[in-house]
């Protein structure tokens, strides 16, 4: 692969730009062909008979390839002399945010956050830190000064009218999250020793109760949400502290059942503000 330009201003939107053109050049508007490929599921979720199909296989490989275009062309554009001075882009900021979603996504990273979790039982969030820094310095800034930066930009008049930025960082937030809540789980499900509080585990739980709930049947969904609507319903009126009390006081199948239930219920809501919204 020939390197990067380095006057590519972001690498990622120019990949996503490419594949709209090969949509296009299908004969396939670009919204269709990108639900459709969302739509396939991942290797470990796809029923039987697409499982047997080597659409969740292809969707893997073709996500793998992307992703290490995008950190190679990252590398090959990597400045010589770290920034220790000046202002942090608006660009800057939007490739920091893309590029620690995918560095999350690769194996090397989540083996280091499983190592972690091993190790402590806890949230491997040094490992997601040292990604931060990582990135901070593929990007050309001194990790420390480019956080300062990036803290700056956070309380900024920009951030706060700038959408796009906005959704960006709300996504960088909760994919990261997402990843190690679930490393978390797998840890748990599989036997580890947890050292987390009731909060933490609480949002750890929330990753089974989605698989298990796939699970169930609708009668059965159906039964649980009718004998927990209430309990949910008491327990979000509580202010912060009483609902940490209660969570403690929960072993950790009775809050597996009880988030559960709060999934479903939130569901439930969901579907009453939105009656015409489909899955």
């Amino acid at each position: 692969m020939t390197a990067c330009p380095r006057n590519l201003s972001r690498p990622g939107k120019h990949l996503t730009e490419l594949q709209a053109k090969i949509w296009e050049e299908l004969g396939i508007s670009v919204v269709d062909g990108r639900a459709a490929v969302a739509r396939i599921p991942g290797s470990g979720q796809a029923s039987s008979a697409v499982a047997t199909s080597s659409l969740p296989a292809l969707k893997q490989a073709f996500a793998a390839a992307t992703d290490a275009v995008y950190l190679q062309c990252l590398e090959d554009r990597r400045p010589e002399v770290l920034q220790k001075e000046g202002r942090m882009s608006r660009s800057v900021v939007l490739e920091f945010l893309d590029a620690c979603n995918v560095k999350m996504d690769t194996a090397e990273v989540q083996e280091k956050l499983r190592r972690k979790i091993q190790e402590t039982g806890a949230l491997p969030e040094t490992v997601a830190n040292e990604v931060h820094d990582e990135v901070m310095e593929l990007l050309g800034f001194e990790s420390a000064y480019g956080h300062s930066c990036f803290a700056e930009f956070g309380t900024s008049q920009e951030f706060a009218h700038d959408k796009d930025v906005a959704t960006a960082y709300a996504r960088w937030r909760g994919h990261s999250s997402e990843i190690m809540f679930k490393l978390l789980y797998d840890h748990w499900h599989s036997g580890g020793a947890l050292h987390v509080d009731a909060v933490v585990k609480h949002q750890m739980m929330k990753h089974g109760a989605k698989v298990q709930l796939n699970q169930m049947s609708t009668d059965e969904r159906r039964q649980l949400l009718e004998s927990s609507i209430d309990k949910v319903s008491v327990f979000h009126k509580l202010p912060h502290d009483g609902r940490q009390r209660y969570l403690e006081r929960l072993d950790d199948q009775e809050m597996l059942e009880f988030t559960k239930a709060e999934i479903l219920v939130a569901t439930l809501v969901q579907s009453r503000h939105h009656p015409h919204r489909t899955e």
